[in-house]
Formats: C-alpha cells, structure tokens, sequence
C-alpha cells in the first residue's frame, strides 16, 4: 500500500513522517497501527516495513554502500547490490 503525505512547506510533513516512524513520541494521545500503540512495537522491525522520500535527499559522509545499508542491522553484500 502506498500512502502520500503532501502539503505546503511547513504545514508538518516532516513531523507527522518522525511520528509515524517513531523517531518523536507524541506530547498527547498516541499512534496506533492495526490497533496497537506504536510504542509496543519494534521499532527496527516497524521502520523496515515502511519508507519515506523526503523533499531533500542527503547522503552522510561514508561509502555508497553504507548509505545504502543505513538503516540494515546486518548489512550484506548482496542485499546491498540488490537494493542499488
């Protein structure tokens, strides 16, 4: 399933994106996916089964390959390639 969040520049993309993806937890109230709170779950498993494209791309100062597998616990070769 696809999802789009769009919106005029400073209307909460951003925000609503590190919510989503636990990197914020909310002030108030709470996030439920299929019912359950965000927090109960794994959040490296739940960040493995969702993507983002965010208005500006950026790569950190390492190698390709470590860019790629940024967000891999256990990074390999060929998921590496594959995902290249």
């Amino acid at each position: 399933k696809v999802t789009a969040i769009v919106g005029a520049s400073g209307s909460g993309k951003t925000t609503l994106i590190k919510l989503l993806l636990g990197y914020y937890s909310p002030l108030e109230g709470s996030i439920k996916v299929s019912g359950r709170d965000l927090e109960e779950y794994n959040l490296s498993w739940w960040r493995s089964h969702c993507g983002a494209v965010m208005q500006e791309g950026y790569l950190f100062s390492d190698t390709i390959a470590r860019n790629i597998a940024i967000s891999d616990d256990t990074p390999d070769v060929d998921r590496i390639r594959a995902a290249a």
